[in-house]
């Protein structure tokens, strides 16, 4: 509605850090009759196709549900605030207007007692940014509001039952990890249902003050507690008392709220006082009845809620398991206190693959925790074991991939600068946009290269704090190999996890979505993709000429009495394959139309027009390049064998790759020629976004393999089927930033199950020690070669080769994807999870056909897929175990594989221990949540967060996890608003 009235001109001109999001829009206005519903949607997709609607440039503020809307005038450029409108967001509706338009929508408001409705068209320049609106109007919704209130009612029911069995809880929590040991008493501090006013959760911590009753006069501090985003905070820091004996203690609590972090600005709310008779310092006893005391505000002097404190004195033995000896070993594995149903264990736990030496070459830096537990019906202790592990080929894959790229700059270069040299008539500014780009490209590589190397002295794997770096980019997120091993006196089994962050390209950003989007729908993009098309064939005839001028040179090296055809067969092969792999490779059409347009812009200059220099017509040169292989495959078949004979094919099969790499550099300068200023910086980032994601997915990929591959189950289903399953369960919303994400990591993997092939070779000269591949790079085609040990693996007697089958599922879980199933942006999600479910299906079908096991999971999960079920995670339970019977490999990502990740592990791994004890869920519910809760809270998981934001929170809210599926949520005290 418009308005007028000077409070609200102050309202529009208050700072920017008061409203919720802001920015310059397109925005119409409109209003038509009232209309149902049901009739809404289409009614708006229908019009809004046939109406052109004429937008006004707007600024717009959003704070809570007011959103004001102001004209800026076209010609003064300055706001019209007589045109003020103020948006009341109470009773309103969000539609997409168009699928043809993808950053549009419009906002219906339909107040009472009106026959009219107003609607408010929004337009955008990129989809991130209509996310991101989107997003912040939602938030104050009604159908949000309604979700988030009954959300807020199961979450204080969960609370107040949880509260019961407290005491037993805090007995058992295990805060050895940030005491101070000088000390031998300590307490530990705990809040309820703290009312404080407001509907944010407030960010709290406790002051803790001491003094000798009739003796001291000022108060003594203690120390603080962690910062803790919670009405119900249960804090683990404990807080060292001192030695008074014999004497009375007076304690002083202090309820303190965070105002502003960064500067430690704080706000005393409430206190509580407590007497304490001082005998307790000599006592035997290392644990003592807790206490409950009223908080009291400090302004009112009204009680604001209740706090319990229990005093605890440690004993002689974990003084002595945390000495100076056992903690030497901390740099190669950190052993921890585990807490247990009973007590608290400690052990030094090997990695239950620590026997396999391959892999102990592969993965380094473990960390190893011991959890007991003791279920109502079992008279034994069930142990877990949790192991994560780091490994420097995480670092070394990339630098040689940078290696290989920076040989792929140089050779462009070098055939730059000898056109430049051999087309003196043009002038050198012709030549400079195409020289810079891959002069930047190839220092680049370079820097990336010598960065990472300074990189590996202080870090041992990629942090997700480190995500917009340029030279980490190629580098995978946060990448770690987990182990969990469940056993007890009888059984004894371990499930391997590996962790890592989306392959993606943060450094690059997602204004213009990701990689998906960059190379198939953007029209804009065309002559960008169409000239790194040619790019990409040019990098595939150096490559094969490359290999095929080596081969030819092996051949000339052999003398003519050992020329025989058990020696150059096997060489010739492979000549062979590589010459096929160049015929038809660029389409004549193409050619001679790249070629007249080069011809038209150098005014004809060019020397490859000149009569002396002209070129072959490309059809005669793949006919030439056919007949030498149809040569070749006839003289090796004769008997017997010239060398003479060979050696004109070779010869003829050099001049005509030599013509076919002339040709396809030519029809390269004709595209890229075409290109703008713009463009070609575009073509920049597209290769290098290319480059790094394809680095981090190769990474990521190739440890998987070097995992398996002394392990002969897993070589003899490869080595059966010809494939390897590696399935990626990926967390991420199709929205905003993420959905960019989701682009690059689908893109990612689609290419490496296409242009990535792995061949597994029987080198009996090896002995099996070495497990890292031979990366060969043909183009766009890539091959790895692993060796096989030839006495581990006695039933492999020839190489063999074998495909990837990269599955990618997505589900997301956080409050993003709520906004995204809310207005249908899941398209994206569902093509993912349909196509990979093919790719399963059909897989199963081949080669495991007979299975009835797998028969009913493939129906469950098709049955899943097909349900309208809000962030449905038992899609991801049943994949999970349809892939591990099959032998694949499953890998869980999120942004950066932390926070959603370490709820999505630590779940699989409760549901193996109940498998494997075969432990009903119904029946021990509360084992179930006190083993989710504690790996969470003392796991390894919470130590990955530990190493990557130095602390040991989660990066959750309270308002976050109220749309996080009930099993995906972290317990109290482990969170808080961090920046990740």
């Amino acid at each position: 509605m418009l308005v007028h009235g000077e409070h609200l001109i102050e309202l529009f001109y208050a700072d920017s850090q008061h409203f919720d999001i802001e920015g310059k829009l397109l925005v119409q206005r409109d209003q038509r009759k009232q209309q149902t519903k049901s009739t809404w949607s289409s009614s708006s997709s229908s019009s809004s196709s046939s109406v052109i609607r004429r937008y006004q440039v707007c600024l717009c503020r959003l704070r809570g549900n007011i959103l004001l809307v102001a004209d800026i005038c076209s010609s003064t450029k300055l706001i019209d605030l007589r045109t003020l409108n103020v948006i009341i967001l109470k009773n309103f509706d969000i539609n997409l207007c168009e699928e043809s338009n993808q950053f549009e929508f419009c906002i219906r408001l339909n107040p009472k007692n009106s026959h009219f409705t107003e609607r408010y068209y929004f337009n955008f320049t990129s989809r991130n940014e209509r996310d991101q609106w989107i997003q912040c109007i939602y938030l104050v919704s009604s159908p949000f509001l309604r979700s988030f209130k009954q959300a807020l009612y199961e979450d204080l029911v969960r609370k107040q039952e949880a509260n019961i069995e407290w005491n037993e809880s805090l007995e058992n929590v295990n805060t050895i990890s940030t005491l101070n040991l000088e000390k031998d008493i300590f307490i530990l501090v705990k809040c309820d249902n703290l009312r404080l006013g407001g509907c944010i959760e407030p960010l709290v911590y406790i002051n803790v003050y001491c003094r000798r009753k009739y003796i001291d006069q000022l108060w003594q501090s203690l120390g603080k507690t962690e910062l803790i985003e919670s009405r119900s905070p249960q804090f683990k820091c404990g807080i060292s008392l001192p030695a008074y004996p014999h004497s009375l203690i007076e304690l002083k609590f202090e309820l303190r709220t965070v105002i502003e972090r960064r500067f430690d600005t704080s706000h005393l709310i409430a206190f509580a006082y407590f007497h304490l008779n001082g005998h307790f310092n000599h006592s035997s006893n290392c644990k003592f009845n807790h206490h409950r005391l009223k908080v009291i505000s400090v302004g009112s002097n009204k009680v604001v809620g209740l706090l319990s404190f229990q005093v605890h004195k440690r004993s002689n033995d974990i003084k002595k398991s945390l000495s100076l000896d056992n903690l030497t070993c901390l740099n190669k594995s950190i052993i921890s206190l585990a807490k247990s149903t009973s007590n608290l264990v400690m052990d030094r736990t090997a990695d239950p693959n620590g026997s396999n030496k391959k892999t102990n070459k592969i993965f380094d830096n473990t960390i190893s925790k011991r959890f007991v537990f003791k279920p109502f019906i079992h008279c034994q202790d069930l142990i877990i074991e949790e192991s994560m592990s780091e490994s420097k080929y995480a670092f070394l894959i990339p630098q040689t991939l940078l290696n290989l790229y920076a040989q792929d700059e140089e050779k462009i270069i070098a055939m730059i600068m000898q056109s430049i040299r051999d087309n003196f008539l043009l002038a050198r500014n012709f030549f400079d946009p195409f020289l810079q780009l891959h002069w930047k490209l190839l220092q680049t590589f370079k820097d990336s290269w010598s960065q990472i190397e300074n990189f590996k002295l202080t870090r041992s794997f990629r942090p997700s704090t480190f995500k917009k770096d340029q030279f980490l980019q190629f580098v995978p997120v946060n990448f770690h190999k987990q182990v969990c091993h469940a056993f007890d006196d009888k059984r004894s089994s371990s499930i391997e996890f590996f962790t890592c962050g989306a392959y993606t390209c943060h450094h690059l950003g997602f204004e213009q979505s990701g990689m998906k989007s960059l190379t198939t729908s953007k029209k804009e993009c065309h002559q960008v993709t169409e000239c790194w098309r040619f790019m990409k064939h040019l990098f595939t005839i150096l490559h094969c000429e490359s290999y095929i001028m080596e081969n030819i040179n092996k051949i000339a090296q052999i003398e003519c009495k050992e020329f025989e055809l058990k020696k150059v067969e096997p060489i010739y092969k492979s000549i062979c394959i590589l010459s096929t792999k160049l015929i038809d490779i660029i389409s004549n059409f193409e050619v001679e139309e790249l070629l007249s347009y080069l011809n038209a812009t150098s005014g004809g200059k060019f020397n490859i027009f000149d009569d002396e220099f002209q070129l072959e017509p490309i059809e005669l040169v793949y006919l030439n390049i056919k007949a030498c292989v149809v040569a070749i495959n006839f003289k090796l078949s004769q008997n017997p064998i010239s060398k003479e004979d060979l050696d004109s094919c070779n010869r003829k099969l050099k001049g005509a790759i030599d013509s076919l790499r002339k040709i396809s550099f030519a029809c390269y300068l004709g595209s890229i020629s075409q290109l703008t200023k713009e463009q070609i910086d575009s073509l920049y980032k597209l290769r290098f976004r290319h480059l790094s994601i394809s680095s981090q997915t190769l990474t990521s990929n190739i440890i998987f393999i070097m995992n398996q591959v002394d392990r002969k189950n897993f070589i003899r289903d490869v080595h059966r089927t010809g494939n390897i399953i590696i399935q990626h369960e990926v967390l991420l919303s199709c929205i905003s930033d993420e959905m960019g994400m989701l682009e690059d990591m689908s893109y990612s993997l689609e290419e490496l199950s296409n242009y990535v092939t792995v061949l597994f070779t029987i080198d009996s000269e090896q002995d099996g020690s070495s497990v890292s591949p031979i990366i060969e790079t043909f183009g766009d085609q890539i091959r790895l070669k692993f060796r096989l040990n030839p006495k581990e693996m006695d039933f492999v007697t020839t190489e063999f080769e074998c495909k990837i089958i990269s599955l990618m599922f997505n589900i997301g879980v956080n409050e993003q994807a709520s906004i995204a199933e809310k207005f249908g942006m899941n398209t994206f999600q569902n093509e993912l999870n349909s196509a990979s479910f093919q790719k399963l299906k059909q897989f199963i079908m081949k080669y495991h056909g007979n299975d009835d096991r797998m028969n009913i999971l493939l129906n469950q999960l098709k049955h899943e897929m097909s349900l309208s079920i809000s962030k449905n995670i038992k899609v991801l339970q049943l994949v999970r175990k349809i892939v591990r019977h099959i032998g694949g490999i499953c890998v869980t990502c999120c942004k950066s594989a932390k926070d959603r990740t370490g709820m999505s592990v630590t779940l699989e791994e409760v549901r193996f221990f109940f498998h494997l004890f075969k432990l009903d869920k119904g029946v021990n519910e509360s084992l179930f949540q006190e083993m989710l809760d504690t790996l969470r809270r003392d796991g390894v998981r919470i130590e990955n967060v530990l190493k990557n934001i130095g602390a040991r929170k989660y990066a959750f809210n309270r308002l976050q996890l109220l749309t996080y599926p009930k099993l995906f949520r972290p317990p109290t005290g482990t969170y808080a608003t961090l920046e990740t």
